[in-house]
């Protein structure tokens, strides 16, 4: 215990330190606030759409008789429906930009339109990161974690502290362990006091309930990330164990962060597209256009057909609908095909990925605010159970206005589909982040291991 007081104490003496517990406090706090008043512009924005569609259905031509108000909501106009942020985005940001914020649906056409915030944003915040807590931690606050440790035993020996404490009769084990839990314990505390103050303040801003499943998310991710920066102690003091001179451990801490936060989780992002390659949109879309030129040709032939007198028009009609119906299957196969070709390489891709420290405390982050690939699949099984449920309005409407059995007030808000996304459980997001967050400890204990073995033998004269 004396050691951790005797570790705190020198961190505390050095002027690094209040300049690090500064920049943590400012960068965690603003970060939050910035990502919070942004996400209540969301919300904003997604109920005022709401509201404006709500009052664009119930504008219907008075004039018009049912059927023709039906086929004018269904055919002509549509239905937009809209996506409400996720309340964890300010923390972690994850997949969320890649999701439509919007979908728009129309019965007489197969497809939807979808568009996303980012078509309305300034291009160039697409150059730059968000400032979120992910980014602040993984990309700031590990450097800041090596700077505590860079000279924590190369430093002690230069200066002839580390002779006098084995002269003393302390054990080398007592040492390490002392020096990561000063370390750990002087960069903790500003880190949660920054981090407590910027969930409080972030609660005020964006107004949202403070429910018992969020409560634990957010635990859980200060949690993850107090455990990423502790592995960038263990690097440091490992670093620092074994080089002579804190000016080296320094040089080499810095080729490490860069090295583990910035070029190995792109290169092995980059590596899982190059180990299972998929068909580009390109090759896809010219797929989709021979399908297109076949049935053309079929078409043409069942014209011909007819011209000749081989086949009637009941026949045509029924060719032609087969050979639509061929065509679809066709290209429907082929979009399965393609999304499973994508999970697999996502797969290899994330798998790759683990041997980064920073992508596994990302992925862990990105599960636990329901951000990541978890959301991203519910929310586009979300948009495909969308556009199910107003074809089978829409037919039902049809149906009904054509038998007469509606009137003019068939226009009922408890009836027009609602856009539902499946929000993942607690559990399945603990789960989902096992891998990940055993990754980032035993990695952190191999280190820990390595530079003990190397202290045992170390050379303190």
């Amino acid at each position: 215990m004396r050691l951790v007081q005797k570790e705190v104490l020198l961190h505390l003496r050095e002027t690094r330190f209040f300049w690090v517990a500064g920049l943590c406090c400012a960068l965690v706090l603003m970060g939050l606030v910035l990502m919070g008043l942004e996400y209540q512009k969301r919300v904003e924005d997604y109920q005022t759409s709401l509201a404006s569609e709500q009052r664009y259905l119930h504008s219907v031509n008075e004039n018009s008789t049912v059927l023709q108000q039906v086929r004018e909501l269904t055919n002509e106009r549509g239905i937009y429906a809209f996506r409400r942020p996720q309340v964890l985005e300010p923390l972690a940001g994850g997949l969320t930009g890649k999701v439509p914020a919007q979908i728009h649906v129309l019965d007489r056409a197969s497809w939807s339109r979808q568009a996303n915030d980012t078509h309305y944003r300034n291009p160039l915040f697409v150059l730059f990161p968000r400032p979120d807590f992910v980014f602040v931690v993984g990309s700031i606050l590990s450097l800041v974690a090596l700077f505590f440790t860079f000279d924590s035993v190369c430093g002690e020996k230069q200066a002839g502290t580390l002779r006098v404490m084995f002269s003393a009769g302390i054990s080398r084990d007592r040492v390490l362990i002392g020096k990561w839990l000063g370390a750990m314990t002087t960069l903790a505390v500003p880190f949660l006091l920054a981090t407590g103050l910027g969930l409080a303040v972030l609660g005020v801003v964006n107004g949202e309930p403070l429910t018992t499943d969020i409560a634990v998310r957010l635990g859980m991710i200060v949690l993850v990330s107090l455990v990423y920066l502790s592995l960038f102690v263990t690097m440091g003091i490992a670093i620092s164990v074994f080089t002579r001179r804190p000016s080296s451990s320094l040089l080499i801490c810095l080729a490490a962060w860069i090295g583990v936060s910035i070029l190995l989780p792109n290169l092995l992002a980059s590596l899982g597209t190059m180990v299972d390659p998929i068909p580009t949109f390109q090759q896809i879309r010219l797929q989709k256009r021979g399908i297109d030129l076949e049935r053309g040709e079929a078409f043409a032939r069942i014209q011909e057909r007819l011209t000749k007198g081989e086949i009637t028009e009941e026949q045509r009609l029924s060719f032609r609908t087969e050979a639509s119906e061929k065509a679809g299957e066709e290209k429907t196969r082929i979009d399965l095909e393609y999304r499973r070709q994508v999970e697999r390489q996502t797969g290899v891709s994330i798998g790759l990925s683990r041997l980064s420290p920073l992508a596994s405390r990302t992925f862990s982050a990105m599960e636990l605010a329901d951000t990541g690939l978890s959301f991203y699949r519910n929310a586009y099984t979300g948009f495909e159970q969308y556009r199910k449920s107003f074809r089978e309005y829409s037919a039902n409407l049809k149906q009904a206005a054509a038998a007469e059995e509606i009137k003019s007030d068939w226009l009922q808000d408890d009836k027009v589909p609602v856009l539902r996304f499946h929000a993942s459980k607690f559990e399945q997001s603990l789960a989902a982040i096992t891998t990940e967050f055993m990754i980032l400890v035993v990695v952190q204990l191999v280190l820990f291991a390595l530079a003990f073995v190397r202290f045992l033998k170390y050379d303190v004269r």
